[in-house]
């Protein structure tokens, strides 16, 4: 009776994990398109950036590949978060937001992407600006890492 039941849950599991239409990603789809066209717009350093990764991604592609068009709009704010009692700033808030077009011959993939991040002010106006410039990287690795993924499934999806 024992050994039923053990059978009965690997079975239940089996059936469930095999049945419930789950895909892996397939990388080898990214290889079948290449970079024809970029355009740019907004903050500079994090369209560098976020292009380099995409170039990386697309950069082993056949020349027989279908050829897409790729548009970057990027968009930086820095807002006050937090203030003392004596009404001196000691944290802000930053805001990047990135667009990303993707035009292939037969449809248009859009991406939005915006993430938050926040950093201490100094005593030390050199130390403020490394604090900023850390977490502008730590939220751009993160935009470009999330815009990977998303064009790695939205290509896996058609």
């Amino acid at each position: 009776m024992k050994t039923f039941s053990h059978t009965f849950k690997i079975l239940l599991i089996a059936i469930l994990c095999f049945s419930c239409g789950f895909k892996t990603l397939d990388y080898s789809e990214i290889k079948k398109h290449k970079i024809e066209k970029i355009s740019t717009a907004g903050n500079n350093e994090i369209n560098f950036k976020v292009l380099n990764d995409l170039k990386q991604l697309f950069s082993n592609n056949s020349i027989e590949a279908e050829k897409i068009d790729i548009n970057i709009r990027s968009k930086e704010e820095k807002k006050v978060k937090e203030k003392n009692k004596k009404n001196e700033i000691t944290k802000y808030e930053l805001k990047i937001d990135v667009n990303l077009e993707i035009k292939k011959e037969t449809r248009l993939i859009n991406i939005a992407i915006s993430k938050k991040g926040e950093f201490q002010v100094s005593n030390r106006n050199l130390k403020t600006i490394q604090n900023e410039k850390k977490t502008k990287k730590d939220i751009i690795i993160a935009l470009s890492d999330e815009i990977l993924e998303k064009i790695i499934f939205e290509l896996n999806d058609t």
